[in-house]
């Protein structure tokens, strides 16, 4: 609010207070008519605008998320499959040396036995 628009404001308020009256007729739509227009522009500044910035950097943020997700998926997914496969391949060891202990065990009796 300039210092012109300051005055006029501060001469109606002094006019309704020497009137006597509570309000005056048409003050407060005066009141408001006038401060309008830097409410308007202060929201616009201080709410709307930094509603608008912090949307812009969580737009950012989401798109460099997706970004670094899109290459690490890839990279997750091989390593996922380098487990399972270490997981098959100790089974598979387990199972190869059972058989091979019992195999010697047949094998070493039935030479014990044949002798």
């Amino acid at each position: 609010m300039n210092e012109d628009q300051l005055k006029q404001l501060e001469e109606l308020i002094v006019k309704a207070v020497q009137s006597g009256k509570q309000e005056t007729s048409g003050l407060v739509e005066m009141v408001i008519h006038k401060i309008e227009p830097a409410i308007e522009k202060a929201v616009e500044k201080y709410v709307n605008g930094k509603i608008r910035n912090l949307d812009a950097k969580i737009d950012i943020y989401i798109k460099e998320d997706l970004e670094w997700k899109s290459k690490a998926l890839p990279v997750i997914d091989s390593g996922t499959k380098v487990l399972n496969f270490g997981t098959v391949g100790v089974g598979l060891l387990k199972f190869i040396t059972i058989f091979g202990v019992a195999f010697g065990f047949i094998w070493g009796f039935i030479k014990y036995i044949v002798k």
